[in-house]
């Protein structure tokens, strides 16, 4: 389940609104959806409170390292919605869980599973504005090391997956926080999304990191360095194609300073 699946099943269609060929995520009236959905029960009294909701958190939680995808995606989206209903403060201290989770087992342990199962979780949790902005100094590490990602086993990789729920992430984050929030750390996860875009093997993650760098560009102005002039050439077609990306994309984005050192820097790794 790639993060473009993600915004179909939010959207209820496969048609995106596009802006120069790119998706452009789904349209503010359908964003809601499942917000609104989660908002239909709003009494308090039907939270139970004799121990069970402990029980079936900790149940979706043990659910983010299933070896099968959608029951990790149907377990991170039963958090997002079940903690929507709780105070944040217990929102709050799942982040912390889930990243403390994440750093000491699933990066240590090299298990793409509960990585990928806990970025999307945390997106789950920003884009219902549940991700507070004083975690964020804990959280973009993480991110960070999401992005750049990668698992052998075998003749195979299986970091895709990680990379395309950190991206799921950055969208979210853009739609989360306000500039002022975010601008610390708005360079460094461009310069990611932009590797993704320009080297990564995978088209899902190219696209993913596009459509999440597009939202960040269109929401978070000014703060993200030629951002206009970027998404121009990041055409969503023109992507999928991996010489262009190679070739021609990444020698126009090594023009600007800013971006130079991390696209070298990504390819001497």
């Amino acid at each position: 389940m790639s993060f473009y699946y993600i915004l179909r099943q939010t959207n209820g269609s496969h048609n995106y609104p596009a802006i120069n060929g790119h998706s452009n995520g789904f349209h503010e009236t359908d964003a809601n959806n499942d917000d609104l959905k989660d908002n239909e029960y709003t009494n308090d009294s039907d939270i139970p409170s004799n121990g069970c909701l402990e029980i079936i958190i900790q149940m979706l939680i043990s659910g983010l390292s299933d070896k099968e995808l959608y029951v990790r995606w149907s377990s991170a989206k039963g958090i997002g919605r079940i903690t929507n209903r709780l105070k944040k403060t217990y929102a709050n201290e799942l982040v912390l869980l889930l990243c403390d989770r994440i750093d000491k087992v699933a990066l240590l342990a090299c298990d793409h599973c509960t990585l990928q199962g806990g970025c999307l979780t945390l997106a789950e949790l920003a884009r219902r504005g549940l991700l507070l902005p004083i975690r964020l100094n804990i959280v973009i590490p993480i991110v960070l090391k999401s992005l750049n990602y990668d698992e052998k086993l075998g003749h195979q990789t299986y970091g895709h997956v990680v990379r395309d729920a950190a991206c799921y992430i950055c969208w979210a984050f853009a739609r989360a926080f306000n500039p002022s929030d975010f601008q610390s750390y708005i360079t460094d996860l461009a310069c990611m999304l932009l590797c993704i875009i320009c080297f990564d093997w995978s088209v899902q993650c190219r696209r993913a990191a596009s459509a999440a760098l597009q939202e960040n560009v269109g929401r978070q102005g000014d703060y993200f360095p030629h951002g206009i002039d970027i998404i121009l050439k990041t055409d969503y077609s023109l992507i999928g194609n991996t010489t262009y990306c190679y070739i021609e994309l990444a020698q126009s984005i090594a023009k600007y300073d800013v971006y130079r050192y991390y696209l070298i820097e990504h390819l001497l790794k």
